[in-house]
């Protein structure tokens, strides 16, 4: 295992070069297997390079859908259940949720549907019982919980009052299906004779080295954007400038968790609101995490002035997500204005013609269907779209969620944007993030970082290379210096005693970031009780950096409670086996309880956890301590790490399971850059409760280097 202190973690040491050119080798030899194999392009107008790509990420996509790995799913695909669901509810959003009730089924048709094990998004088909009745509706599952089967149509309807009229009450039989969704995932790039009219399909070129990058002169002088951010270090205002460039068809700023994306991106947005320059095509700026996003605005209305902010600049196309906005919106008034500018639909918009016409709907729907109907609907359709289009121009951003549907709307009512951000897009593989670019703006900034966040795969799959990210792909094929990317090199949103230990680590030539710039030293002692002792307990919150090295406990739960316990295989398509640890969940309960107990509130801990099983026993852990307040203190460890990004709490605890060991140099660079992610989020301190002597070779330094870092507590469980 190579030693991580001679890891550079963005430029790739010489140690990794070999493994980059191996691994590039690979995706050459899996390309020219596809030319192999006589798959031929269908248009001329589209470059060879573009086309190699096109035919890999279908490839890719359909692997997705392949459950051939999976006896259960596979002997059943396609073939009806005999299942009778009442439908019980419709709910309103961009696309329908429909619930069925499964009350009347007996237990073992209950237990052949929940043996399924469905996932979230996978696609099934709803059929009406009823005689001489062929309608079939395409839905992707959500849910089955308390009697109840909750699926997502795949319908964009901004008015459900038709749709809830026929079928509510309905019972519907379900059968699996691939057919739409795979139809859907590649819908976009299966089109070639129409791909070359996609609005951003000039990137592409770009991107792809098909199209000479335009002469995009000198930069803009950052000082006559913000006079008043002198405290911005060299790589920020650098990416800045080249973001204010408007000749740049794509800029890409690269940055490890804690180096100021997500800030810099506030003080762009802030820039472009006070430009005069195509404020009749908004801006869309996407996001794959509504709490990064909501954590987005808040940094953007605290920069931007109350006139800019009176005018209600942004508008959120997704429904108002109160438990995303707890920990992302500190402000009550961005709060107000983030639930103002929140739209599922569009009725509160509507002018008094519509709503008529709406009424007139409704009464003509309980007495008769006839063509009046038709017209109508053809007609009020039309008014909405007009509406809704003309809303959305007023605005100077728009922010979403990566919904395709949403997009699909958006430029059948005649949206067009003048460029689009992308925000996390690391956690978008190349095609997502090229679904989004095409459907929007050829003027592409994007932010994140590759290494944080990659998706479970299919070993195939991984064959083609299909879980990169479009910002890996910039970082390969345009390099570290050049007129594309643009890298942040400076830490400075975790402790300072944390974050010297964590860039001599993971950043550039293991130097230390300097901490003595824009960096407030924050004491713990000012936040705990004012009559609290210094003793060795108390140090265990007061400490920064804590490692519980359950290899030294002793006594006779070492051997029962300690062992990692096999639960489940939750994903056999990608062989991905579940645990928990009984010991590991009591230690974190008692220390959430001790900081607590020391005056920080639940909601500035963070203990995101990987398994689900890990958590459903810390969640009965913490019934017993805390049965009054147990919602609030479930949200601690439901922080999933996609859900903190754009988030800094007072303290993360981390929970190191054996299975999560690096077995190949991808794996290795994953987890040195968990650490990161980790070690970033924590103001205050970092806790790590794991068995010292399986982190030699994976995650941290050597343990005679380690154990100057860390303190060696191992008696805080109380078990000893």
């Amino acid at each position: 295992m190579f030693n991580v202190f001679k890891t550079n973690y963005r430029n790739f040491p010489s140690s990794l070069t070999k493994l980059r050119f191996l691994h590039y080798s690979r995706y050459l030899k899996n390309i020219n297997e596809l030319k192999e194999n006589n798959i031929q392009s269908t248009s001329n107008l589209i470059p060879s390079e573009i086309e190699q790509n096109l035919q890999r990420w279908e490839e890719g996509i359909k692997l997705s859908f392949d459950f051939s790995e999976n006896p259960n799913v596979n002997q059943l695909q396609n073939q009806w259940m005999g299942l009778s669901l009442e439908c019980v509810d419709i709910k309103q959003h961009p696309s329908p949720f429909i619930t069925l009730s499964t009350k009347n089924l007996s237990k073992s048709q209950l237990s052949s549907l929940r043996l399924l094990n469905l996932k979230a998004g996978r696609n099934i088909d709803l059929k009406i019982l009823e005689p001489n009745s062929e309608t079939i509706i395409d839905c992707a599952f959500l849910s089955l919980s308390y009697y109840n089967l909750v699926v997502k149509t795949n319908i964009f309807v901004f008015d459900t009052s038709a749709l809830r009229e026929n079928i509510k009450g309905k019972c519907f039989d379900i059968r699996l299906s691939r057919n739409y969704s795979l139809k859907k995932a590649i819908n976009l790039i299966e089109n070639r004779e129409e791909f070359a009219k996609y609005k951003g399909y000039d990137a592409m070129l770009y991107a792809f080295k098909c199209k000479k990058m335009p002469y995009f002169g000198d930069d803009p002088d950052i000082d006559t954007f913000m006079p008043l951010y002198k405290n911005y270090d060299s790589s920020q205002l650098t990416a800045l400038s080249a973001l204010l460039n408007k000749n740049r068809p794509i800029v890409a700023v690269h940055g490890a968790a804690g180096t100021g994306k997500t800030l810099l991106l506030a003080q762009y947005l802030d820039i472009l609101s006070k430009s005069d320059e195509s404020k009749d095509m908004p801006i869309a700026v996407i996001s794959p995490s509504i709490s990064s996003l909501y954590r987005l605005i808040d940094l953007y209305c605290s920069i931007a002035s109350k006139e800019i902010l009176k005018e209600m600049p942004f508008i959120c196309l997704k429904e108002f997500n109160a438990a995303g906005a707890y920990f992302s919106i500190k402000n009550q008034n961005v709060l107000q204005l983030v639930r103002m500018t929140s739209f599922h639909n569009f009725r509160r918009i509507y002018d008094e013609a519509t709503l008529k016409i709406l009424e007139e709907l409704k009464v003509l729907r309980n007495r008769s269907r006839n063509q009046k109907n038709s017209s109508l609907n053809k007609q009020m359709k039309g008014l909405i779209d007009e509406e809704i289009s003309k809303f959305i121009k007023k605005r100077r951003f728009v922010f979403l969620t990566c919904s395709f549907a949403m997009l699909n709307f958006l430029e059948r009512i005649g949206v067009k944007f003048s460029g689009v951000i992308v925000d996390n897009a690391e956690r978008l593989n190349e095609q997502e993030n090229w679904h989004v670019i095409l459907k929007t703006s050829p003027f592409v900034r994007l932010f994140g970082d590759y290494c944080q966040y990659s998706k479970r795969i299919s070993n195939e799959q991984s064959k083609l290379d299909y879980n990169k990210s479009l910002l890996q792909r910039l970082y390969e094929d345009f390099g570290v210096d050049s007129n594309v990317n643009f890298h942040l090199n400076r830490q400075y949103t975790s402790n300072p005693a944390i974050r010297a230990w964590g860039d001599s680590v993971f950043y550039k030539e293991g130097k230390t970031i300097p901490a003595n710039k824009s960096v407030e030293k924050m004491n713990l002692n000012e936040i705990l009780k004012p009559n609290i002792k210094k003793d060795s307990t108390i140090k265990l919150v007061t400490e920064p950096l804590v490692l519980v090295d359950i290899s030294k406990l002793e006594g006779k739960w070492k051997e029962s409670m300690f062992e990692p316990e096999y639960v489940a295989s939750t994903n056999v398509l990608n062989n991905y086996e579940a645990y928990r640890n009984w010991g590991m969940a009591l230690i974190t309960a008692q220390h959430i309880n001790l900081l607590i107990q020391n005056g920080i509130g639940p909601e500035e801990i963070a203990c995101p956890l990987r398994s689900f099983y890990h958590h459903r026993i810390l969640e009965e852990i913490f019934a017993i301590l805390w049965p009054y307040n147990l919602y609030k203190f479930k949200r601690i460890c439901s922080r999933v790490s996609g859900m903190l990004t754009g988030l800094h709490f007072s303290v993360y605890i981390r929970s190191f399971f054996y299975n999560e060991f690096a077995i190949t140099e991808n794996d290795y660079l994953k987890l040195i850059t968990s650490w990161n992610f980790g070690l970033s989020k924590a103001k205050y301190q970092f806790m790590l409760i794991s068995d010292s002597n399986n982190l030699k070779n994976n995650c941290i330094p050597s343990k005679c280097r380690g154990e100057k870092v860390f303190r060696w507590c191992a008696d805080i469980s109380g078990l000893g």
